[in-house]
């Protein structure tokens, strides 16, 4: 098709006395050959019949209009109705076309949404990731005119979870989890998933007891918590570092909420007096 297409170029550009009338016959070869081979090139949009059938259905229309101008300049016919066959395949197969690339392009665009959403999304609890939570955390940090607290809560002991109940078990517990601290915080937090048995919540407070009295509702809520996996009531506390700041950066308020949890942690390690 290509050599094709370039040997039709290459002999109207060496033709000794070139006419419209070549002009017109050459660039309705071009027109024929280009319909052939952007039927070919859609194929990979198969799967998507909203875009798919409107191109195939354009170029369709628009290769039989093509070559219907291209027979009629060849044999001279010069017919009313040939000629009126002619702009309607042709105007039919632009209209179809254009339908199909509009819709081409939403898809496109959804595509791209799509992709930056789940790039700072969690995957498995569809919660903020560590970047998507990074990202919001720098924009919180931009309004210094109230402390950012930050909480991260740990899931204790969670490899020896995983280890006796199984990775598919421990995911759908984390979902779980998950969605209970979403129920349990309010709008003025936001929640992320920041590494494999971490989750973080962080938001503007009024002060230091505000943060305080949040991480021990939550501690007892998820410690009288009931997790029914399969039939398996499986047990969850939790560890919780916290951080509430107005004149930290970001990434030392996160360090801060980070070694209070492991203080808190090698706390709970102590064996009592």
């Amino acid at each position: 098709m290509f050599a094709t297409l370039m040997t039709s170029l290459l002999m109207l550009a060496t033709s000794s006395n070139p006419t419209p009338h070549s002009f017109e016959l050459a660039s309705e070869t071009i027109r024929v050959l280009i319909c052939i081979i952007a039927m070919f090139y859609i194929e990979r949009t198969k799967s998507h019949t909203q875009i798919y059938i409107p191109l195939l259905l354009g170029l369709v229309s628009l290769f039989y209009g093509s070559l219907l101008n291209m027979l009629d300049d060849i044999q001279q016919i010069n017919h009313t109705t040939v000629d009126l066959t002619e702009d309607i395949l042709i105007t039919i197969g632009f209209i179809l076309a254009i339908i199909g690339i509009i819709n081409w392009t939403s898809h496109y665009q959804y595509q791209v949404k799509l992709l930056a959403k789940q790039s700072i999304h969690h995957q498995l609890t569809q919660v903020l990731n560590r970047k998507g939570c990074l990202a919001a955390l720098y924009c919180l940090n931009l309004d210094h005119s109230k402390p950012l607290g930050i909480l991260i809560l740990s899931v204790d002991h969670f490899k020896q979870l995983n280890r006796s109940y199984g990775f598919e078990k421990i995911e759908l517990l984390l979902q779980q989890l998950c969605n209970l601290i979403q129920q349990h915080c309010s709008d003025d937090f936001q929640i992320g998933h920041w590494s494999d048995d971490e989750f973080i919540i962080f938001g503007h407070t009024e002060d230091q007891h505000t943060i305080d009295a949040l991480a021990g509702s939550l501690t007892d809520t998820i410690a009288t918590q009931m997790f029914i996996i399969e039939g398996n009531v499986i047990p969850i506390t939790l560890t919780i570092g916290i951080s509430a700041t107005q004149h930290l950066n970001i990434i030392d308020s996160v360090k801060a909420a980070e070694q209070h949890l492991f203080e808190n942690q090698q706390t709970k390690l102590q064996p009592p007096v």
